[in-house]
């Protein structure tokens, strides 16, 4: 006999024997329900005498709504390594390039991959938030020319908060990967580690 049956329709069935074989007794049935409670089946409704109604489907808002997109630039150093992170907004999609240096065109090149792969999504790129920082500072002009993106620097004190707290986030899961692997992680790995979290 199945736990989920409520209390009230068991004890009749078990009192005039119509469970053969059934070793439980009525008296189990009473204490079971006062030590775990009534079945939750039994509480919120087993069966339904009426068809429910049809499920409202909403619109699905569609890329227009959300075509324009900020992306939210900066350097991130792990290990000697660096990366540029760029993250676009309202999406909040994150794209990670490893740099080979901080020159003005191995960063344009990372950027150009990023921006490319945003605008095959069906995206449009307005501007960019980054540190006032060197590399990224000298392709402005390029950027506003070539692909209509205003390159908008936050102040020398501040950092873009979004790719900061991004950052921390990819460390602090690597850290947490890195720290439970049984075996030791070589800088390779520990590069495409960076990639994939």
């Amino acid at each position: 006999m199945s736990a989920g049956v409520d209390c009230d329709i068991k004890l009749p069935i078990i009192n005039r024997g119509g469970k053969i074989n059934c070793d439980i007794t009525s008296s189990d049935i009473t204490r079971a329900e006062k030590i775990y409670g009534a079945p939750i089946a039994a509480l919120k409704g087993i069966t339904v005498n009426h068809k429910p109604e049809l499920a409202h489907i909403e619109a699905v808002i569609g890329l227009q709504e959300s075509e324009t997109q900020v992306m939210n630039v900066d350097v991130m150093h792990v290990n000697g390594m660096s990366f540029l992170l760029n993250i676009i907004t309202p999406l909040r999609m994150i794209f990670a390039a490893k740099l080979k240096s901080h020159s003005m065109t191995c960063m344009y090149q990372a950027l150009c991959g990023q921006m490319s792969q945003i605008k095959a999504r069906g995206f449009k790129l307005c501007s960019m938030k980054c540190d006032p920082e060197g590399g990224l500072m000298a392709m402005s002009n390029v950027l506003n020319e070539q692909h209509g993106v205003i390159v908008d620097p936050v102040g020398r004190s501040e950092h873009v908060r979004i790719a900061e707290r991004s950052i921390r986030t990819i460390k602090e899961r690597g850290r947490g990967i890195v720290n439970t692997l049984p075996y030791r992680i070589t800088t390779v790995l520990l590069g495409l580690l960076v990639l994939f979290v």
